[in-house]
């Protein structure tokens, strides 16, 4: 543990990855739309073939929030044990005082993991966030469709 480098943080740039993964897919314009009508459907008009991009983004949402609740037990564990070893330094240190350097490394490689820890907890409540707007969107789009 004398290394103080944290892991990277990670990231929702993975998103725009997987939603540009059917960019071969056909666009929600079609060419003899004008350009006010776009997204508009008359009433008891059929959907054309529009991607649901809102269902695998709400896919990818559930996934990067399972993988951000296993790091973060990971790295929640690995704090307990941080927690365990300074506990023995700090009694090892009362009777060996070269113990000190280890402590120290020890304490270090602790505050590390707690900021990260900090910064993934943030990441994890914005992704439940957005999953959970997603989820209305959805519903809204739902509901829409039904009238």
């Amino acid at each position: 543990y004398a290394d103080a480098k944290a892991p990277d943080r990670p990231t929702s740039a993975g998103l725009e990855e997987y939603m540009n993964l059917n960019s071969s897919t056909p666009s929600l314009k079609r060419d003899n739309d004008p350009p006010i009508s776009r997204g508009r459907r008359r009433f008891g008009e059929k959907l054309q073939h529009i991607p649901d991009t809102s269902r695998s983004q709400a896919v990818f949402l559930k996934d990067y929030r399972k993988s951000l609740e296993i790091q973060l037990t990971v790295l929640r564990e690995e704090i307990l044990i941080l927690d365990n070893n300074l506990d023995e330094l700090v009694l090892a240190d009362e009777r060996l005082p070269w113990h000190k350097p280890a402590f120290d490394a020890c304490s270090a490689r602790r505050l590390v993991l707690k900021e990260q820890e900090a910064m993934w907890d943030l990441e994890l409540r914005r992704v439940r966030q957005e999953s959970l707007i997603q989820k209305y969107f959805q519903h809204f789009e739902n509901m829409r469709e039904f009238f």
